[in-house]
């Protein structure tokens, strides 16, 4: 913004400066035009004399000799090498006429009041070789001559020789011919003059009309008059002489064909030749005209045919829009039957589900019964076992509180009579020996018990479990059925909810909509920490038509994915494992990269994916350009036109070699300029 201002200040600046230069041109011109006029009309440094009007009492206007000399080449060459020269008659000019002229020599300033005076100025700027003077003159008599007096200007103009007012009165002349043909001052044209004026048709590439050769003839009859012709042979001879002249500089193509039959009357005076040349081109044109119009005959034949033909596409049009029509009418029932087939079947999923839901509920139903009765039986066994236990616990455990009572007293005994210990030792030992023994045949009673309780327990329960087992059977082909739709219906789940995962990937893409470009891109990457972790970084649509910001957001990234979409509906892109640098580091290798093509116009081809071929860079990462994949294809700066090169650094599919047209339109369509619609970039 800042350079944008100081950019616009300086503009005002120099646009001031300017004008106010101008402005001081200005004042320097209008200084100089006063002190030139001051010098004139002044007596100051005068060395010069000019006398103009009658010899006898000549008038006298004083001037300075350096600038007539230096503004007049007539002046310089009249003066130059003559320093003692102070004056000057030019008696043919009056007062007046020399003083316009010296007006122009001082200040270049001119009075054009007088129209009428106009010639007078032009021979006094031919007499003094003032040439920018006399093209100033000739412009305005040229401006001023009209139809009432370009006669006059025309005569005047004889000792000039100024060939832009000679053809400016051609040009009135031509123009208003027919009003003037019989006008005095025209027949007052010499023959050189006359011949000026064919030359003239001829260069402005004119038809000659019949009334012109006449005025011609009248011309000529009046001359013979002033030369006093009196015999006819000598009038005839004369006549002839001049009409060959003048028909010498006819060209034979600006004589019509109606006024070639209206000049057969001068025939006696006419070149034979002239008139055999004309007739010769009037039969040719005569042709000519005849097989333009057999090659219209044929065209309009042609153009019938055409339009025939154009009636049978129309009909044939016609009945392919009514049998399009009935293909329509025929589509739409079929709509309708499918939308009702789907009506229906939704109705048996309905009815399907109520059934399996009622029979799920019912089997759910059956084997919490049977599981709440095995349950409380494997209980009430378990209390029964318990209770057992308990009872073989206590039995055991009073035995063991009387045995070891007894061992006490037998203790106090033992302490009371130490003496007699020793001697009891052996009887105590035997004691033990017999408490263990009694130990182990409690235990082995108790858990012969404990274990013909529990297979009178096992084999209850199997009785009734076959029993259940036979009433189940019954239902085996019905559990079967929906066990296997059950399964189906989980498969089919499982595999709405992968797909939702594959979706989910690319959720806001606008490139990638279909499960199948998802699945191709994930087998050919190979890679699913990139698939969980990427995010899309940059979008054209987005984020603008811009390589800067496409770098901005891509450059640095490491491994990249590039995904395009033309306006003709073709799908591809590239992916790289490197990435794309900052800057302009150039070519970039990388083995591992490649490009795919997932959808061309037409939809007919399959998804492919194509390996670098080892020859030359991979990428190729400039700021001034978009994503270059090898030389393969890349994007200008606004990330479009495209390019296309396939084949360069890529491998191509089989049957197709690099440099052909096939190749070079296989990924966008076309070689060159084809219009991006979106760029997609996606990186961790």
């Amino acid at each position: 913004m800042d350079n944008n201002n100081n950019n616009q200040i300086e503009n005002a600046n120099q646009n001031e400066n300017e004008n106010e230069m101008k402005n001081l041109e200005k004042k320097v011109t209008k200084n100089l035009i006063k002190d030139y006029s001051n010098l004139l009309n002044g007596n100051s440094f005068k060395d010069f004399s000019i006398f103009v009007e009658n010899k006898s009492n000549p008038f006298e206007i004083k001037v300075h000799k350096s600038i007539l000399s230096s503004r007049s080449p007539f002046f310089n060459e009249s003066l130059r090498g003559e320093n003692d020269i102070d004056k000057i008659f030019l008696n043919q000019f009056n007062k007046k006429e020399m003083e316009s002229i010296l007006s122009y020599i001082y200040y270049g300033n001119i009075s054009f009041e007088n129209q009428e005076n106009l010639i007078q100025l032009l021979e006094i700027s031919i007499y003094f070789k003032l040439n920018l003077l006399k093209e100033i003159i000739q412009k305005k008599i040229s401006n001023s001559i009209n139809y009432s007096n370009f006669f006059q200007f025309f005569f005047q103009n004889r000792n000039l020789n100024s060939n832009e007012i000679e053809i400016k009165c051609f040009e009135l002349i031509n123009q208003n011919f027919s009003q003037i043909q019989n006008n005095e001052n025209l027949f007052n044209l010499t023959k050189e003059e006359i011949i000026k004026f064919i030359q003239f048709k001829q260069e402005k590439k004119e038809i000659f009309q019949f009334d012109f050769f006449q005025f011609l003839d009248n011309w000529i009859k009046k001359r013979n008059k002033s030369l006093n012709l009196k015999k006819y042979e000598k009038k005839m001879n004369s006549k002839k002489r001049l009409f060959h002249s003048f028909f010498s500089l006819f060209d034979k193509d600006s004589i019509s064909k109606q006024d070639f039959d209206k000049l057969k009357q001068f025939h006696f005076i006419l070149p034979n030749s002239f008139l055999v040349d004309i007739q010769n081109k009037i039969i040719q044109d005569n042709q000519q005209e005849i097989e333009n119009k057999e090659k219209e005959k044929k065209i309009q034949e042609k153009e019938k045919k055409i339009q025939e033909k154009e009636k049978k596409i129309k009909r044939r049009d016609k009945r392919i829009k009514e049998r399009d029509k009935r293909i329509k009418s025929f589509e739409s029932e079929i709509r309708n039957l499918k939308s009702e087939n789907k009506k229906k079947e939704k109705e048996i999923e309905d009815k399907n589900k109520e059934i399996e839901e009622k029979w799920k509920k019912e089997i759910e139903d059956k084997e919490k019964e049977i599981e709440e009765k095995w349950k409380k039986e494997v209980e009430n066994k378990e209390k029964e076992n318990q209770q057992i236990k308990i009872e073989i616990e206590e039995k055991w455990k009073k035995e063991v509180e009387n045995k070891e009572k007894e061992n006490q007293q037998m203790k106090i005994e033992i302490e009371e009579k130490k003496k007699e210990v020793e001697d009891k030792n052996k009887e105590i030992e035997n004691k033990e020996k017999e408490n263990q023994q009694i130990k182990i045949e409690i235990e082995e009673k108790w858990k012969k018990e404990v274990e013909d309780k529990n297979k009178e327990i096992e084999e209850k329960w199997k009785k009734e479990f076959e029993e259940k087992d036979k009433e189940n059977k019954d239902m085996k082909p019905v559990f079967d059925k929906y066990r296997d739709q059950y399964q189906k219906d989980l498969e089919y789940e499982k595999k709405m909810k992968q797909e939702m995962e594959l979706q989910k990937i690319f959720s806001d893409s606008e490139i990638i909509q279909e499960i199948e470009y998802v699945k191709k891109l994930q087998e050919w990457i190979n890679d699913n920490d990139f698939f969980s972790k990427m995010k899309k970084g940059f979008s054209a649509k987005k984020d603008g038509f811009n390589c800067k910001k496409w770098h901005k957001a891509v450059d640095g990234k490491g491994k990249t994915l590039v995904i395009i979409k033309t306006k003709d509906n073709f799908i591809f892109g590239g992916f790289t494992q490197v990435g794309f640098k900052s800057g302009n580091p150039g070519d970039i290798y990388d083995s591992n990269a490649f490009i795919f093509s997932l959808r061309n116009d037409k939809g007919d081809r399959i998804p492919a994916k194509f390996t670098h071929n080892g020859k030359g860079r991979a990428i190729y990462s400039k700021l001034s350009f978009g994503p270059i994949f090898g030389n393969d294809f890349w994007l200008e700066s606004n990330l479009q036109p495209g390019h296309s090169n396939f084949g360069y650094s890529y491998n191509l599919p089989n049957g197709i070699t690099h440099n052909t047209n096939e190749a070079r339109s296989y990924l966008a369509g076309s070689l060159n300029l084809w219009v991006v619609d979106e760029v997609e970039t996606y990186f961790i």
